[in-house]
């Protein structure tokens, strides 16, 4: 009776470390060339310009947005994402004005959701709003 419960103890275990590399691996390595990524908070404004700079200026398909979090703050609503991207490793909060596309994430508040790639991400970058990035819509979301 040992052996076999050890057994799908040993399992369990190797399936779970599996599952882990597995999502680990659908992401790449995430390096910042732009100091301010890791030595400030998202919320500093320093953060909030280089990133509205790199969003900017990024060409397309050159960026890769994970899914973090779905924030309701007060009355408005943030889609929260991590950016992969050659010079960049950042998080960004995305003002949503109409979760088109996102309803799933916003309904969940993105449990399940986690990790998944948002392929297509339109936004817009303003610096006249006080967050300054605006979800527009997603082609697709990868689990």
């Amino acid at each position: 009776m040992k052996s076999s419960r050890t057994n799908i103890v040993q399992i369990t275990y190797s399936l779970s470390i599996i599952f882990l590399l597995a999502i680990v691996a659908c992401q790449p390595p995430c390096n910042n060339e732009v100091g301010v990524f890791d030595e400030l908070p998202c919320e500093d404004p320093k953060y909030q310009k280089a990133l509205q700079k790199i969003l900017t200026e990024a060409e397309e398909n050159e960026l890769r947005f994970y899914v973090r979090d779905y924030l309701f703050v007060q009355e408005e609503e943030y889609l929260v994402v991590k950016v992969h991207g050659p010079k960049v490793c950042a998080e960004a909060h995305f003002l949503v004005n109409n979760p088109s596309g996102i309803k799933g994430i916003r309904n969940h508040q993105a449990k399940g959701y986690r990790g998944a790639e948002l392929r297509g991400l339109a936004y817009s970058v303003s610096s006249e709003l006080e967050n300054g990035m605006v979800y527009r819509g997603v082609d697709r979301i990868v689990d």
